[in-house]
């Protein structure tokens, strides 16, 4: 048999020496080792190759240190002296085929696993005067792989449900408040870090906090925490709801929500802000998943983004469908169409209109411009 070589990863417990220790070979083959034994000063370890789920039940201290030794998933055991490491950091197995007693571990020992603090999240947020949103992915009960293709869209979802909850949020504000807000730069988030031993994703706000620890993205990361406020039974207490988040918002959490179901995903997110003593949390499971989708699918009116604008109609053709129109309010100008409006009879640039529209989005995927689509519902004149 082919010697194998390994070379430390991690030392996981260290105290007079390195304890418990990850190491892996040049096949990507993981192994855990304990120090087991010291004669004259060398320092001996004896190690088993362990497979990603054992070891993330000996993450979430689910599985005792001691069994992981005493049964090895291969059935073999291997032995190491610190001192015969190579100049390129390796050092080399020596299978054995039975083990002393006395190498095991302690009856009882489980890992304890790094976990984020709400301390040290309200130090890491203050620190940059930032907000933060920590998006905890486990796919399958496992927390230590997620399919590329699912965690990419699900960001991607969750990054149009802040922008859509953040522009739901202002569109309630006076329109003079609400042009001020309107930045990009408000809503989007970077993602910065990944959490050591899980698939944590460390997002931060795009913009700095004022000076008393205030952050507009709040407003999105609240409209976020909505959609989990009913009693996902009552679809009555859950349609409420809906019809408050209704439009754009509903359908990008929607997304969010059917990756999650398909891919057997449960999420738990974090967010603080550097002025909140502390964190707010919130579990995006299968189940709960499964039943909002349900109810939407039912609803799909709700999904529907309506908009008024108010101003004067500058062209009208009624064989096109085509019309443009200048917002009184915003100045500026909206192209959209009709299909079941009749544009007959509309007095062009002097008469003042009112027009409920639906928007639709379309975004390019090369280069993920938005572009807005109109289409006429009703008019008034006014």
């Amino acid at each position: 048999m082919k010697a194998i070589s390994i070379k430390i990863d991690k030392i996981l417990v260290y105290y007079d020496a390195p304890e418990i220790c990850l190491a892996s070979d040049a096949i990507g083959t993981k192994y855990i080792c304990i120090l087991c034994d010291e004669k004259k000063g060398d320092l001996k370890y004896l190690s088993v190759s362990i497979s990603n789920d054992r070891l993330y039940l000996f993450y979430k201290n689910k599985c005792e240190l001691r069994e992981i030794f005493k049964s090895p998933e291969m059935g073999m055991w291997y032995t190491f002296i610190a001192s015969t490491i190579s100049t390129e950091g390796y050092f080399e197995l020596e299978m054995i085929e039975a083990i002393d007693e006395n190498w095991l571990p302690d009856e009882g020992f489980v890992f304890e696993p790094y976990e984020i603090t709400n301390e040290e999240l309200a130090r890491d947020t203050i620190k940059i005067n930032k907000p933060l949103f920590d998006f905890d992915i486990s796919q399958n009960g496992k927390t230590h792989k997620v399919s590329a293709e699912a965690l990419a869209a699900m960001l991607s979802a969750l990054q149009k449900t802040i922008k859509y909850g953040y522009r739901k949020a202002i569109s309630e504000f006076k329109q003079e408040k609400r042009q001020l807000l309107d930045y990009i730069s408000n809503y989007l988030v970077d993602v910065v870090a990944f959490q050591p031993g899980s698939l944590d994703v460390r997002l931060v706000s795009d913009s700095q906090s004022d000076l008393f620890g205030n952050s507009y993205i709040q407003y999105a990361f609240e409209r976020l925490d909505q959609f989990l406020t009913p009693d996902i039974d009552d679809e009555n207490d859950v349609i409420e709801v809906l019809r408050n988040q209704r439009g754009h918002l509903l359908t990008s959490y929607k997304q969010l929500l059917q990756i999650a179901y398909t891919n057997d995903i449960e999420i738990k997110y974090t967010w603080i802000l550097p002025n909140m003593k502390t964190n707010k949390q919130k579990i995006i499971n299968r189940i709960y998943a499964g039943k909002m989708l349900e109810i939407m699918n039912k609803r799909k009116e709700l999904g529907i983004e309506e908009i008024t604008i108010t101003g004067y109609v500058m062209q009208a053709d009624v064989d096109s469908k085509k019309w443009r129109m200048i917002s009184e309010i915003e100045n500026k100008e909206y192209i959209g169409e009709s299909v079941d409006v009749s544009l007959s009879g509309i007095v062009l640039e002097t008469q003042k209109y009112e027009f409920v529209c639906e928007e639709k989005t379309e975004e390019s995927i090369v280069s993920e411009v938005e572009k807005n689509k109109y289409i006429l519902k009703s008019l008034k004149m006014i």
